[in-house]
């Protein structure tokens, strides 16, 4: 299973960075609707792409934390 986090979006396609920091360009018309930036994406091995929500709260979370703990100082 791949995982995929969105960048951007721009016109019709989704701007997704991979693991390994490489980016791909996926149409929206192939994503869930409710897609935005920050939406981290899992692909399966049959190429359907769903929304992992459980790791974009996780990370929101995470980045949340990071900023607090910056300001915090």
């Amino acid at each position: 299973m791949q995982k995929l986090s969105v960048d951007r979006i721009e016109l019709n396609f989704a701007v997704c960075e991979k693991d390994d920091g490489t980016m791909l360009d996926i149409p929206l018309v192939k994503l869930p609707r409710n897609v935005k930036e920050g939406s981290i994406l899992l692909i399966d091995s049959s190429g359907k792409i769903t929304l992992d929500e459980q790791a974009e709260k996780a990370r929101k979370s995470e980045l949340f934390n990071l900023q607090n703990s910056l300001f915090d100082k």
